[in-house]
């Protein structure tokens, strides 16, 4: 991929992972978990399921308000108790798909969590082979899950479900061999999934990236600390953060790793604070961060402890990156809420967007070549398109 050099109205370069931090801790009211799921509707963080030790799994849900870093009261979750589990979240509800019961069964069955009447309605079943340990990401509106394994075979094929129509459709297998917990997030229209064992039982580096429109996937990158499973992924301003989990030796990690698809480029992040651990929960409020929650330490102690890993700067410079193959630019960095615009040197609007949205995508094939203005808020970069 090649990148060009953009001219700033705003400074030089930086790193940008430096820009990124922990500022707050707060615990669980109830009992530590690993495995568990974990989403956000309208600033509230709801963490729920998992194994909550003595290997019971919990049907639980506890809500953070992040407003005011106060617990509320969440409507109970009335299907069976269960672990890994899998939650998207598509307007102001979420879906919950799958995971594995107290018996060791695995789930094929699908609940709607609605935040406006605070309610959970079963849907309709996921239709692929029941299991447990897979991955999911949203585009587009569209919910797409996949990867997995039941007690006798891992998979890769992957599914996309539409929250409004109640209806599943195969999408386009995996092209690596089947295996099982991986990771899976989505930015710039685009899904991703990587690591986790195979059906050898090999641990995998790889990331692969899923193409919705073409319904189609594309090698992309490998993770650079290493082969592990059990990791967590979630995004914030147009990267993917990635770590914890446990390697192939059994070792568990802290460690987090910055992904910007936009450079295709790796940076070491800070660390999640102490202790390391696998099966922690993830998802992410924009411009307000990533809520990694609970997870199993080395010493078997199941954790309560969410973390918010945010930018330490209130507003970050507008982040631009065009490249010429693609004919598209990447923006992302925002600076909050509020109308992102694309003008020419005439003044000519060429692109508006008022999405709640931190990152965004931009197709320039039929712009002419030469310098446009982007404005979002009080900000506003030069982009030269070759």
């Amino acid at each position: 991929m090649r990148t060009v050099i953009l001219l700033s109205f705003l400074g030089a370069f930086y790193c940008q992972a430096q820009n990124y931090g922990w500022d707050s801790n707060v615990y669980l009211p109830g009992l530590g978990r690993d495995d568990a799921v974990c989403f956000t509707l309208d600033e509230i963080v709801f963490i729920g399921t998992g194994n909550h030790g003595g290997f019971s799994e919990s049907n639980v849900f506890y809500a953070l308000n992040t407003r005011n870093n106060q617990w509320q009261n969440v409507a109970p979750f009335p299907g069976t108790a269960r672990q890994y589990a899998r939650i998207e979240e598509v307007g102001f509800k979420a879906y919950l798909i799958g995971g594995i019961d107290w018996n060791n069964t695995p789930l094929n069955d699908v609940w709607e969590y609605d935040y406006q009447s605070d309610s959970w309605s079963q849907m309709n079943d996921f239709p692929g082979m029941a299991r447990w340990k897979a991955c999911s990401f949203v585009v587009g509106g569209k919910i797409y899950y996949g990867t997995g394994r039941d007690w006798n075979q891992s998979f890769n094929d992957f599914w996309k479900y539409d929250p409004e129509k109640d209806e599943w459709k195969q999408a386009e297998t995996a092209p690596f061999i089947p295996r099982d917990e991986t990771i899976g997030f989505s930015l710039y229209e685009r899904g991703f999934v990587g690591l986790g064992m195979d059906c050898t039982g090999v641990m995998q580096s790889d990331i692969w990236k899923y193409d919705p429109y073409s319904d189609t996937w594309v090698y992309e990158t490998d993770f650079p600390a290493g082969p592990r499973w059990y990791a967590v992924s979630e995004v914030l301003n147009g990267k993917a953060f990635i770590g914890t989990g446990e390697d192939e030796s059994g070792n568990l990690y802290n460690d987090f790793w910055m992904y910007d698809p936009a450079t295709q480029s790796w940076e070491q992040a800070e660390n999640l604070p102490s202790p390391a651990r696998r099966g922690v929960s993830a998802c992410s409020i924009p411009f307000k961060g990533i809520f990694f929650a609970c997870g199993l330490s080395s010493s078997f102690q199941r954790l309560t402890d969410v973390s918010r890993y945010t930018n330490r700067n209130q507003i970050l410079p507008i982040n631009l990156n065009y490249n010429e193959e693609e004919k598209k630019v990447y923006i992302n960095d925002l600076p909050g809420y509020g109308t992102l615009k694309i003008v020419n040197l005439q003044g000519k609007l060429l692109f508006e967007s008022r999405a709640r949205v931190d990152h965004v995508i931009v197709d320039v094939t039929n712009w002419s070549r030469g310098v446009y203005i982007v404005w979002a808020r009080d900000q506003s970069k030069k982009l030269l398109i070759y």
